[in-house]
């Protein structure tokens, strides 16, 4: 009878020690299945937050006036669509080396400098458009090889053409005569000073 009795509560306590077990098991798989769905949940707002910040930072560079471009080891990576329409042509004609062949052979070594480098800070250089001009561009330089987004120096530019032309203008109508064309003596001033602080420079 002992025996029996011992029996029948061990096999009750086995049964319910199952029981427990099945339920434990079924509730780590409804959790483990809510995990996975809240997971994929959260992954997919992250995924659709990230694409939008990544359209808003794009549709606020490329309705921007300024004109950004950025460099790498292989030469240019990315021409705003500012810089296409500044200058005329399509990305296949700015990206690469390609950009290379549209800057003034005497701006060369300083725009290169620049992207290779991320210095100086400041730099004023021509670039060549489609109807064979040359524009003038001022660029402010950021060296952004250390961010893994970007992993490229930056130029952030503005065309200062019709401020050079008045500039030149300005110079032109300062040390000539209005009407023969010839120079004034504020010419004649100017270039006396320069040579005399070139001799003074040179004893």
């Amino acid at each position: 009878l002992t025996s029996n009795v011992s029996l029948n509560a061990a096999r009750s306590i086995a049964e319910a020690d199952d029981r427990n077990v099945d339920e434990l098991i079924t509730l780590q798989t409804y959790l483990g299945a809510a995990g996975f769905l809240v997971s994929l949940v959260l992954g997919w707002a992250l995924i659709r937050a990230t694409r939008r910040q990544t359209a808003h930072f794009r549709s606020l560079v490329t309705s921007s006036t300024d004109l950004v471009l950025v460099f790498g080891a292989g030469g240019c990576r990315y021409a705003s669509e500012s810089v296409v329409q500044m200058l005329g042509r399509p990305d296949s004609e700015l990206l690469g080396q390609a950009f290379a062949v549209l800057v003034h052979p005497d701006d060369l070594s300083l725009v290169h400098s620049a992207y290779a480098h991320g210095e100086p800070g400041e730099i004023v250089f021509r670039v060549l458009n489609r109807f064979g001009e040359w524009r003038h561009l001022e660029a402010h330089v950021t060296d952004l090889r250390g961010n893994r987004q970007i992993r490229g120096v930056v130029f952030n530019a503005r065309d200062i053409s019709e401020r050079v032309r008045l500039e030149e203008q300005l110079t032109q109508q300062a040390f000539h005569d209005g009407l023969t064309g010839m120079a004034n003596r504020a010419l004649f001033r100017d270039r006396l000073e320069q040579s005399l602080a070139r001799s003074g420079r040179s004893l």
